[in-house]
C-alpha cells in the first residue's frame, strides 16, 4: 500500500528549503513569464542574487539556462501547457558553455488548471563532452584504419 502524502500538513518553507539547496537549478515560473521563484544554483548560474532574477519577466533576465530568449517564445511555449524534456546548450554568466538536461513541468491550481511551470535544469556539460571526445577517437581510429595499406586479419583460436 502505498502512503500518500499531505501535502498541507508540509510547511511551505520546508519545501523552499529543500528546493534551494538542490545541486541543480530550479525555478517555477508563471504563465505569463514571470519568474516566482529559483534557488541559489539557478542565480549561481546566472551570475546573480535569486532576488534580481524574482519578479523579472523570463525572457528579460538574462539567466542563460532558460531557453526563452524572448517574451514570444516562452508564450508559445507557455500556450500548450505540457511537460517538456530535452537537452539544451547555453553559455554560463562566466563565458563557457554548458549543457543542460532541462525538465518543465506545468504546475496546477486547486481547479486543475495550470497556473505556472517548475522548470529544473541538470548540469550534463561533462557527458557530453566525453560522448563528443569519443566520438572524435572513434572518428580517428575509423580514419587511421581505412587509409592503411596493409590487411588487418581477426583471427580467433579456439
Amino acid at each position: 500500500m502505498d502512503a500518500e502524502i499531505n501535502t498541507q500538513s508540509v510547511p511551505f518553507s520546508l519545501i523552499a528549503k529543500v528546493m534551494d539547496d538542490m545541486p541543480y537549478d530550479i525555478a517555477v515560473i508563471r504563465l505569463d513569464g514571470t519568474i516566482e521563484f529559483v534557488n541559489r544554483h539557478c542565480a549561481m548560474i546566472a551570475g546573480c542574487g535569486a532576488a534580481e532574477l524574482v519578479s523579472k519577466n523570463v525572457a528579460e533576465a538574462g539567466c542563460p539556462v532558460f531557453p526563452w530568449k524572448t517574451e514570444l517564445e516562452f508564450s508559445a511555449f507557455a500556450e500548450k501547457r505540457e511537460e517538456w524534456k530535452g537537452e539544451l546548450s547555453y553559455v554560463r554568466s562566466d563565458g563557457s558553455a554548458g549543457w543542460g538536461m532541462v525538465h518543465l513541468l506545468p504546475i496546477c491550481g486547486d481547479d486543475g488548471l495550470v497556473t505556472a511551470f517548475m522548470y529544473t535544469n541538470v548540469d550534463i556539460t561533462q557527458r557530453v563532452e566525453a560522448e563528443e571526445a569519443l566520438r572524435k577517437s572513434e572518428n580517428r581510429f575509423r580514419s587511421i584504419l581505412q587509409n592503411i595499406n596493409e590487411y588487418i586479419y581477426s583471427v580467433e583460436y579456439v
